[in-house]
């Protein structure tokens, strides 16, 4: 989240409309991080069932459901409550000279593609792949994941 929090500051900071409305794209489509810091709301929303319905909404690509989902989700929210105020609001430009693989799902509902724009900068050694898939790309492209870490990893090979 820290990369997010700079690129959000960045972009506020330009003073250039088309950059502000990438960061209120963003933040439309980032509503649930905001919701899931209100105390309680977690866990009524996935316990109601009302966190498979909106996730069933927002991506169809969703592969899970029932007891395993409710879990999940409540247990991501306890994720997100604990590490996106603290990362948004005092951001730290952290960086890697590790060689660093980036999945773009193209039809994200939760992360806008402008999003990912900037990270070169953090990670000089990446490589971006796009696939036309939504959030849950690991479930619905797992054969091609997985051709391209092989792939990665073989070219990426020290010694």
């Amino acid at each position: 989240f820290d990369h997010v929090g700079l690129w959000m500051r960045g972009h506020l900071k330009s003073g250039e409309l088309h950059r502000w409305q990438m960061v209120f794209s963003q933040l439309t489509h980032s509503w649930y991080m905001a919701a899931y810091q209100l105390p309680g709301f977690a866990p009524l929303m996935w316990h109601s069932g009302l966190g498979s319905r909106v996730l069933k909404r927002l991506d169809t690509s969703h592969m899970g459901g029932g007891k395993q989902l409710v879990q999940d989700g409540s247990v991501g929210a306890k994720l997100y409550r604990a590490n996106v105020l603290p990362h948004l609001s005092k951001p730290q430009a952290l960086s890697t000279k590790t060689p660093v693989q980036l999945i773009v799902p193209t039809s994200d509902p939760f992360a806008t593609l402008p999003l990912y724009d900037e990270l070169a900068q953090w990670a000089p050694n990446l490589t971006r792949k796009e696939v036309d898939a939504q959030h849950w790309v690991l479930h619905t492209h797992p054969q091609w994941i997985a051709e391209q870490i092989g792939e990665y990893v073989v070219a990426h090979q020290v010694g």
